[in-house]
């Protein structure tokens, strides 16, 4: 929460090589996760990630699209 009081409830991170948006308010998430859904769906894969997700198969970490 202290980073969203600096730099407002929707802003951006460097995670290693790859760039996080980060969404701290609710309005705004619903506003992502209704209106801009898919817009927002795809999400980059991390090697370390699919190791504990069993490959990326669990609902957060699953890619979007027909399964």
């Amino acid at each position: 929460m202290r980073l969203a009081a600096r730099y407002g409830p929707v802003f951006s991170l460097r995670l290693g090589s790859r760039d996080a948006v980060v969404v701290s308010s609710t309005d705004w998430a619903r506003e992502c996760l209704t209106e801009h859904d898919v817009t927002f769906a795809k999400h980059p894969t991390f090697p370390t990630l699919d190791l504990m997700t069993y490959g990326g198969t669990t609902i957060g970490t699953r890619a979007y699209g027909p399964y």
